[in-house]
């Protein structure tokens, strides 16, 4: 093997035994995100199945128009299935110092708003309030509530900051 065809010495300590990490230009500038997150238990009357079914493949593509309408940039369920929940502390590789407290739910959706007063409008538009939310009473639980005000369904809103996307670095170091 000749030395230009040899493999990079890896213990060399004037190499790093990784690449440096990539930015990508396009992402220098990223446009503003505004993610919401609710978290939802599904009606004690209803089946795991019956829930997941509906909210799938009845109340998903209710939303569809709206999102679309609206410009919401995502909409992302996320179903946290019986068997997931019950995996949940052996699915953390290394498992941590702590647990990590959970939260009783069934499953979560996101949506990427890239202003507030787009999320504002959308979420006052009467297709919203008449179609979308009385969707809602056929398969989510909103009555109690451990999460506080009544209701099982949870949100949270907070900018989003990308740092990886795409398996590519968006972020540039700084001094502090």
């Amino acid at each position: 093997m000749s030395a230009s065809s040899a493999p990079p010495n890896r213990t060399s300590s004037s190499q790093p035994p990784h690449p440096p990490p990539q930015t990508d230009p396009q992402h220098a500038n990223p446009k503003e995100t505004i993610r919401v997150l609710c978290f939802f238990r599904k009606r004690p009357d209803l089946t795991d199945a019956e829930f997941y079914h509906h909210w799938e493949h009845v109340h998903g593509p209710l939303l569809a128009p709206w999102i679309v309408k609206h410009g919401i940039d995502s909409y992302t369920q996320v179903h946290t299935t019986p068997p997931l929940q019950s995996q949940w502390s052996n699915l953390l590789v290394p498992p941590l110092p702590a647990p990590l407290p959970t939260i009783a739910h069934h499953g979560y959706a996101l949506m990427d708003f890239d202003s507030p007063e787009r999320m504002r409008a959308a979420f006052a538009d009467p297709y919203y309030t008449d179609v979308v939310a009385q969707d809602e009473e056929k398969f989510l639980d909103k009555g109690g509530g451990e999460y506080g005000e009544g209701r099982e369904a949870m949100s949270a809103m907070g900018r989003v900051v990308r740092v990886v996307e795409g398996g590519v670095s968006v972020v540039r170091a700084q001094e502090s």
